[in-house]
């Protein structure tokens, strides 16, 4: 284990200020890039005024026997001047995320220990809410080293066919549903064969867009490995506050490092300055 582990352990991590996304050097087709950007919700999932709930499990199983293997649930709250997630698992410690468009921030209420470090206007645009329909980041970016290939299915919905040059064998086969504008299966493919089958179904209309209530993940056999329960909300006035406030009234008292952490120059100089004063005061 190395020197600085037991400190990984205790302390939660927290990502580094998210990059702004750069446009693919050679972007898809106009039609397809359109559709692609026709997916993004992020203005609707972070622009409630009064703040949108998010409620999702994840269950995974054993592909052979059908066995629950593991479970996490994460609670969101998000609005457009700030957001909190909170994240358990079956055998893991409990941590609390939020943003406040000032301070970035995570901490395991259980060992009161977190990280914080300085906020951009980029943190509050991307809340950890973990939604794999191409909701928050770009599907033409995701695939950007793709060729794509669209295919009307009737019913309004469209085929997007998207292949890596690297691998001519392997395919990604996109279904999406282009009036409610959502993703409705994502199916991985390896010389014609099927390796696994993301569905996505349930869908609520909430905050002007379609979610999907229910997202499952299948193996190339179609066994269930995976299924997650989503549940979307638009909170009532007041109640983004008061969640808040009660998810954090034992922050103040949470051990935390800054980052980013200072320069091992800068921390020796610290502490020999910090000495030195003592030194003098006795």
């Amino acid at each position: 284990m190395g020197s600085a582990s037991w400190l990984e352990s205790l302390f939660p991590s927290i990502p580094p200020p998210p990059a702004k996304e750069k446009e693919p050097k050679i972007p898809w087709p106009a039609p397809a890039r359109d559709l692609a950007r026709s997916l993004l919700r992020v203005r609707q999932l972070t622009g409630v005024k009064d703040g949108l709930r998010i409620e999702r499990q994840v269950e995974g199983f054993d592909a052979r026997w059908g066995n629950l293997t593991s479970r996490s649930k994460t609670s969101a709250i998000v609005a457009p001047t700030a957001w909190l997630v909170r994240s358990a698992a079956d055998g893991g410690q409990t941590t609390i995320a939020w943003c406040d468009g000032r301070e970035r921030s995570i901490f395991s209420p259980a060992f009161q220990l977190g990280r914080v470090r300085t906020s951009t206007p980029l943190d509050l645009q991307r809340p950890p809410v973990e939604l794999s329909d191409f909701a928050m980041t770009p599907l033409d970016h995701s695939y950007a080293s793709y060729s794509v290939e669209l295919k009307p299915q009737g019913n309004q919905q469209t085929l997007l066919v998207l292949k890596h040059p690297s691998n001519p064998l392997y395919e990604t086969r996109i279904l999406v549903d282009t009036a409610r504008h959502v993703t409705l299966r994502i199916e991985s493919r390896q010389s014609g064969a099927v390796t696994f089958t993301t569905t996505f179904s349930e869908f609520v209309q909430v905050a002007g867009a379609w979610w999907a209530g229910r997202v499952e993940i299948t193996d190339g056999q179609g066994r269930r490995t995976s299924v997650t329960t989503q549940r979307f909300a638009v909170l009532p006035a007041g109640e983004f506050d008061r969640q808040r406030k009660q998810e954090l009234a034992g922050f103040p008292q949470v051990q935390l490092i800054r980052e980013p952490l200072p320069k091992l120059a800068d921390a020796k100089r610290a502490v020999a300055i910090a000495l030195r004063n003592r030194w003098r005061r006795q």
